[in-house]
């Protein structure tokens, strides 16, 4: 019946042309085909932009969660490393105290955790090493946790909490942060 509505819809042509009748189905066929192929194309691109905006939002936030968390696991290991060299020397009245500090890494990790899976506006890390740089790191509780051998900046066998922490040949825990800090500096065009 398709014959009869281009027939009508073009009376003063030769209803009889059969090539005429032809040409315009071929034309309403190629108009739908190109519609479908308009609105795939835009489908596609639309498609092809969320994936690209959903990667660099990937890339974004793995890198930002890679520059934190590699803090943490820099303090960790630095602590076990520590741990270790205290436990091979005999530095066994250290070890407590190495535990705490893990303990409190161990928290901080937890919390950055909570911090990187949250929906809310998150500050830059500079301002979280810029944090940790003006806090008083010569007490082993620095960290805001406080520990039940230090009171008031005092262990309770009455040493001072910035002594070294395994005595000869160690690092006080604000040297071992001053040297994260600086080692984190240096590297950091390693993880942009």
């Amino acid at each position: 019946m398709s014959w009869v509505q281009a027939a009508v819809s073009r009376s003063n042509e030769d209803i009889f042309d059969e090539d005429a009748d032809e040409m315009y189905l071929l034309q309403k066929e190629w108009n739908s085909t190109m519609k479908k192929r308009l609105k795939e194309g835009y489908r596609d691109g639309v498609e092809a932009g969320k994936e690209l905006a959903l990667q660099k939002g990937f890339n974004q936030g793995y890198r930002h969660g890679a520059e934190l968390m590699i803090t943490c696991g820099q303090f960790k290991g630095t602590l076990n490393a520590l741990l270790s060299w205290c436990r091979f020397n005999g530095h066994d009245s250290a070890l407590s105290k190495i535990n705490n500090l893990l303990d409190v890494v161990g928290k901080h990790e937890e919390d950055v955790l909570k911090y990187l899976n949250s929906t809310e506006e998150q500050t830059h890390l500079r301002h979280v090493l810029d944090s940790v740089e003006d806090m008083d790191l010569n007490h082993t509780a620095s960290a805001g946790t406080e520990h039940k051998e230090v009171k008031d900046g005092k262990q309770e066998d009455g040493g001072s909490s910035g002594e070294n922490i395994c005595r000869n040949n160690a690092f006080s825990l604000s040297e071992v942060f001053q040297l994260l800090s600086v080692w984190h500096y240096e590297h950091a065009w390693y993880f942009h």
